[in-house]
């Protein structure tokens, strides 16, 4: 179900601005864009930007064995699932995946489960799980991927309410 969402959203991403989108990610985020690379191994390269994970459990979490859903299963440290996970990652994608992780994550833990081997992995200094997501370096790292200018809207994007017109001074989008 998650890959499915995934691959709308990045279908719909695609045919709103005409470029391959840079996916961020945060927590399980991060495993589910995993997932869905893996669905789509021979054409994910291209059709993503690259991908950002942010407090992403990739080895997974010790949290994970207070909660007893299908999610929390699979973030179980040495799941089943993750080790298929990892197992389908030998082709090297980990490359296009920039992962952040902070020793003070209190979801994440321990804090080595953040790295994803074989990816630019970079460590935030006493952040919190919640709070990796608004970390400047995180929108710094976000920013200059996407340049300026990067993912505008097309003049005939649907999503866009005011595509083909311009606004009025002070008009704000619906």
């Amino acid at each position: 179900r998650n890959v499915a969402t995934l691959d709308d959203a990045i279908v719909r991403a695609t045919r709103a601005t005409g470029v391959p989108p840079l996916v961020v990610c945060h927590s399980m985020g991060g495993l589910a864009m995993r997932a869905w690379w893996r669905a789509h191994a021979a054409s994910a390269a291209s059709r993503v930007h690259g991908v950002i994970t942010i407090g992403s459990p990739h080895q997974g979490t010790f949290t994970a064995q207070l909660a007893n859903g299908d999610n929390a299963r699979q973030m179980r440290r040495d799941s089943a699932w993750l080790r298929e996970l990892s197992g389908a990652e030998a082709d090297g994608r980990q490359r296009h995946f920039t992962c952040f992780y902070s020793h003070c994550d209190n979801i994440a833990m321990p804090a080595s489960t953040g790295a994803l081997p074989g990816a630019d992995n970079r460590h935030i200094d006493g952040t919190p799980h919640v709070a990796l997501a608004h970390a400047t370096e995180v929108w710094a790292e976000i920013m200059r991927r996407v340049g300026p200018g990067a993912g505008r809207l097309r003049a005939h994007d649907p999503l866009d309410p005011f595509a083909g017109r311009e606004r009025h001074k002070g008009e704000k989008p619906r």
